[in-house]
């Protein structure tokens, strides 16, 4: 018979949060659902009460790693097209940098309406996009960036800091300030408004 210490181990959440942890220290490769399973103090078999496989562990896991990047963009003014495009690409190069583990692991998950090979859309990817695409859009049926499709315009934003968060996880001499995130967005920016 389990304890009430063993039975709350055995929550999804606590599961979950161990396993966000381990892809934190040591990247998706890490994670073994045998040494999941060791850390909380279980068998291994006792998570498929809760899991199905690994693979919908990871994909809990990089839900959570969307949620906190969803987090840093909660106090953002997205009335403020320009100001949340820059602070939202800041936040996003960021978290690449301080949890590049879980950041690697989101990224095998893609929003729904991005296509590509596989079944790994994700309602959490897609739920943090859309926060994005909100604000793109707004920002083009205001006049503030030019007339273009806003998805076109979202994908530019999303490459470009997922691009400048790539080069900066491998130059870690370049990090301290972060100026590569403002010189290509608000070089994005300038090219995409609407001429006076």
């Amino acid at each position: 018979m389990s304890g009430p210490a063993e039975r709350e181990l055995l929550q999804l959440e606590a599961i979950v949060a161990r396993a966000v942890e381990i892809v934190d220290e040591g990247g998706a490769e890490a994670l073994s659902l045998r040494s999941l399973a060791r850390d909380l103090g279980v068998s291994a078999p006792a998570l498929y009460n809760h899991i199905r496989s690994k693979d919908d562990l990871l994909r809990l896991v990089a839900g959570e790693g969307y949620g906190k990047l969803a987090e840093q963009w909660t106090n953002l003014d997205p009335a403020d097209h320009e100001a949340w495009i820059r602070a939202s690409s800041h936040a996003y190069v960021a978290f690449a940098l301080e949890r590049p583990g879980l950041f690697a692991l989101m990224f095998r998950y893609r929003p729904a309406f991005i296509e590509g090979p596989g079944e790994v859309e994700d309602p959490v990817a897609t739920a943090v996009f859309q926060q994005a695409l909100a604000v793109v859009e707004r920002a083009t049926a205001d006049g503030v960036l030019k007339s273009a499709p806003p998805l076109e315009l979202a994908l530019g934003l999303w490459a470009a800091s997922h691009g400048v968060a790539t080069v900066l996880s491998m130059s870690p001499g370049l990090t301290k300030e972060l100026w590569l995130v403002d010189l290509v967005i608000d070089g994005l920016l300038a090219g995409w408004k609407e001429p006076p």
